[in-house]
């Protein structure tokens, strides 16, 4: 599959036992299905954090780091 936003080919990683597929050195975006995001809502509070160690992540351009978001 390819990077909607770059064309570069995703890899995919694991991360709390859910498939991510992710724009490794390139854009460094995070792509998931439908289903994927369904199980985001079943994990722990931390779910994901491994995923900030993925080569090419994307910054942010304010502060430098990445922004990790949980709800509930």
């Amino acid at each position: 599959m390819k990077c909607p936003a770059c064309e570069n080919k995703l890899t995919e990683h694991k991360a709390s036992g859910i498939s991510i597929n992710v724009c490794q050195n390139s854009c460094g975006g995070f792509w998931f299905h439908l289903s994927q995001i369904r199980k985001l809502d079943r994990v722990n509070q931390g779910a994901g954090y491994e995923l900030l160690l993925v080569k090419g992540r994307v910054n942010s351009y304010q502060c430098g780091g990445v922004k990790v978001y949980h709800s509930g």
